[in-house]
């Protein structure tokens, strides 16, 4: 496992990054006391998910607030479910909280800043996570979970155990 940018929350492939690109793109920042890292491990001391009804969604979000207060929705189709954008703070109790409403089939991120510990999550409920051609160069950290696409719209519907539809310029960009 790689460290955590603590600005905003993505996970790298490196224990030494030295630096978040996210961070430096001019739609996010730099603290001015420069670049921060935690750990997984260090995160889960400290923080816990809270799962909260959202509508006919399942909001996670992780509580004290995190990098930029991301929140994921759990999407339910069928017996199963699609993470819709990502969070960092996976742990055993959020884990046991999904498997026991069905799990994951997939993991659909909207924006870069939910691309966190995406390859945590991934493995941890062995799903794919479907990410838009147009970010890739944001994907920080290379897995054989990720699958691009491209064009306005992907149909989970068409693949073998995925459901719903993910378009990506109607994705939702506004963090909680």
């Amino acid at each position: 496992m790689g460290l955590i940018c603590v600005t905003c929350g993505v996970q790298y492939a490196s224990d030494d990054p030295g630096r978040c690109p996210i961070c430096e793109d001019p739609r996010q920042y730099v603290p001015e006391s420069g670049q921060a890292w935690t750990t997984l491990d260090k995160l889960r001391s400290g923080h816990s998910n809270a799962i909260r009804p959202e509508g006919e969604l399942t909001g996670i979000a992780t509580e004290p607030r995190f990098a930029i207060g991301q929140r994921a929705l759990l999407v339910a189709h069928g017996e199963s479910n699609v993470l819709w954008d990502c969070i960092t703070l996976l742990d055993d109790e959020t884990a046991a909280a999904i498997e026991a409403r069905g799990g994951l089939r997939a993991i659909a991120i909207s924006h870069p800043h939910y691309y966190s510990t995406m390859v945590e999550w991934a493995h941890r409920f062995d799903c794919p996570v479907h990410l838009h051609e147009a970010d890739r160069r944001w994907a920080v950290r290379e897995d054989e979970a990720l699958s691009f696409w491209s064009g306005g719209t992907l149909d989970l519907r068409s693949q073998s155990h995925h459901a719903r539809e993910l378009r990506h310029q109607d994705a939702p960009l506004r963090d909680r």
